[in-house]
Formats: structure tokens, C-alpha cells, sequence
């Protein structure tokens, strides 16, 4: 009899803890929001804040990338391709790819696109000349469709929306009573 006992109660415990395991993968998955939620609201003006800012660096001369400190942050999230990683230490230096994300890597892309020499492969090489801008005056209005925005613990936001030629999933943080952005990422390019 006791070990027929112990069986169910081993059972139970076993159960118990599967139960507990597929409360906290449920719990701790991004919720889907309202489009139209304030928090998603708060979220979708981040990612227009972060364009708006892009294109002031396209047409303002001797911009600062130091801007993009408004929105972006560097975290685990975003990891820097070969490609990247090489342009952020040209631009940066070696030192900086151990903590770099997308915010380190989005300033060495502005950096070397405002200033081509920075960019130069090797010493000899002339840089090609930077792309002309065809800036509207006043600034065209940042059309984005944002088409999902779900929270995983109020502090991390993903983000999903049709901006120029693709569709964009965003990774943002609450970091001090703000949303930064962490990631961006092409999902599917569609042209323009």
C-alpha cells in the first residue's frame, strides 16, 4: 500500500511541476496589445522618433550621431554581423565590439556614411564620394504601418511594421521609465 502511496504522490509532484513549467512559458510570452493602447502608442513613438532622427542625419550637414542616444540602446539583444563588427572597429576601435549592439552599431553605419574616409578599406583607396540627399523642405511625414506590438513583463516590447520596402520586427527595453530600442530587423523585403 505505501508503495502505491508513493507512486501518486510522486505522480502528483511530477505533475505539479510540469504545470508550473507551462505556467511560466505562458506567462513570460510576448501579450499581444492594442494598437491603439496607450503603451503601444508609447512604444510605436519610439520607432517613429528613431526614423525622424535618421533622416535629420541624412540632411542636416555636420550632423551628430549622438542623437541616436535618444532611442537606441546596446544590449544582448542585437548581435553585429562580421560586417559590422568590422566597421564599428575601424570607427570605434577594437576595444568597443565586446559591449557592442545596436546602438554602437548604428552610429559607426551614420558615421561612415556622413564621413566616407571613415569607411576607407585601405590606405591608398579613395573613399567614394557620399550619396547625394534629396531632402524635402519641410521634412516628409515618417509613414510607418505598425501592425503588432506585443510586451513580455512590461519591460521588453516587440514591435512588427511595414516601413518603405519591407517589414521590420523592433526590440525595445524600459530602461529608467523609457522604451529604447534594442534590435531591428529585416523580416521580408517587399520593395518599395
Amino acid at each position: 500500500m505505501s508503495r502505491i502511496r508513493r507512486g501518486w504522490f510522486l505522480v502528483l509532484v511530477l505533475t505539479l511541476i510540469l504545470l508550473s513549467i507551462l505556467a511560466h512559458s505562458f506567462l513570460s510570452q510576448p501579450q499581444t496589445v492594442d494598437l491603439a493602447a496607450p503603451i503601444a502608442k508609447d512604444v510605436q513613438s519610439v520607432v517613429t522618433r528613431m526614423y525622424e532622427l535618421q533622416g535629420n542625419l541624412v540632411c542636416q550637414a555636420n550632423s551628430d550621431v549622438s542623437v541616436l542616444d535618444e532611442v537606441l540602446l546596446d544590449t544582448s539583444d542585437y548581435h553585429p554581423s562580421l560586417q559590422e563588427l568590422n566597421t564599428i572597429q575601424k570607427v570605434f576601435g577594437i576595444e568597443v565590439l565586446i559591449h557592442a549592439g545596436y546602438l554602437t552599431s548604428q552610429k559607426a553605419y551614420w558615421m561612415t556614411r556622413l564621413n566616407p574616409t571613415l569607411s576607407t578599406p585601405e590606405p591608398g583607396i579613395k573613399p567614394t564620394a557620399p550619396p547625394t540627399n534629396y531632402c524635402p523642405t519641410p521634412p516628409a511625414q515618417i509613414q510607418i504601418l505598425f501592425t503588432m506590438v506585443a510586451l513580455e513583463k512590461n519591460d521588453r516590447a516587440v514591435v512588427q511594421y511595414d516601413y518603405g520596402g519591407g517589414v521590420f520586427e523592433a526590440i525595445l527595453r524600459m530602461v529608467d521609465s523609457r522604451w529604447m530600442i534594442t534590435s531591428i530587423k529585416l523580416i521580408k523585403w517587399h520593395g518599395i
